[in-house]
């Protein structure tokens, strides 16, 4: 389900960009082997999954690596920070390394949680 969310928000982002590439989305089984977190949105009328966040634990640092919504749900809003840790200035390194970085800059983002409930 993840992945189909996450392959459709991309195919809005290829379009916008005109890329001419992009790797298709794991899937989540693929994430939620990873270590941190695999956060999911449902909508609770219909109880379906409506988007999906990963953070990842690298070195005792939480970094989002992918927050997607469905494009219906979506809305923006964000909290930029400062890259303070060595894991964002490696994931800035790695960012103008890929090329990324033609396309904007990426924008640190923090957030503290506060409480979650596991989904049965």
């Amino acid at each position: 389900m993840i992945e189909a969310i996450e392959n459709a928000v991309d195919a809005m982002l290829i379009d916008h960009l005109q890329l001419e590439r992009w790797r298709p989305a794991p899937s989540g089984a693929v994430r939620n082997a990873q270590p941190g977190l695999l956060l999911v949105a449902l909508e609770s009328a219909r109880d379906s999954v409506i988007g999906f966040v990963q953070v990842l634990e690298i070195d005792g640092v939480a970094y989002l690596e992918q927050l997607s919504v469905v494009p219906t749900y979506g809305t923006c809003g964000f909290t930029e920070t400062q890259s303070v840790t060595d894991l964002h200035r490696r994931l800035a390194s790695l960012e103008k390394e890929l090329g990324l970085d033609r396309y904007g800059r990426g924008i640190p983002m923090t957030v503290q949680l506060v409480a979650h409930r596991e989904l049965g």
